[in-house]
């Protein structure tokens, strides 16, 4: 298979240890993005990419592997509402390794209106259940002195 390499960019939107950089090879009619913390699998004459940290199963968002119920959105919430850069999500989040941190960043990066997605129904769902929800007797009485 014959691989041309087209072009290297460098994007970081929100903090300057986040340099992801993410190469661009063209294929004969095929053209493959590819993250550094993601590896690469050919099958079929076409290649994949696989993420060693992420599970993605059908109908389900991604999940760490090592811990099913940690989200990839639950670690992107981070990067995107603090700017935190991979080593501080380490230190954060102490169950984390960098290479998991990476992959997350790596797949969010290549699925970024899959994640993005999620993202945004979880707030409106989060949004929604705040506005159901009855107030108490005692945020009552404080709403009303102005005290909240």
């Amino acid at each position: 298979m014959n691989i041309k390499k087209t072009s290297c960019t460098s994007s970081n939107p929100v903090h300057p240890d986040m340099a992801y950089a993410t190469l661009r090879y063209q294929t004969k009619n095929d053209i493959l993005k590819y993250s550094a913390s993601s590896n690469l699998a050919k099958s079929n004459n076409m290649l994949t990419l696989n993420y060693p940290h992420i599970e993605k199963t059908e109908n389900q968002p991604a999940r760490l592997k090592r811990f099913p119920r940690i989200r990839v959105a639950q670690i992107v919430m981070d990067y995107i509402a603090y700017g935190w850069s991979v080593e501080e999500m380490c230190r954060q989040h102490p169950y984390l390794t960098q290479a998991e941190a990476h992959a997350t960043m790596g797949y969010y990066f290549d699925h970024q209106e899959e994640i993005d997605q999620e993202i945004k129904e979880e707030w409106e769902q989060v949004q929604q259940s705040k506005n159901e929800l009855v107030s108490s007797p005692f945020y009552s009485r404080m709403k009303t002195k102005g005290l909240l």
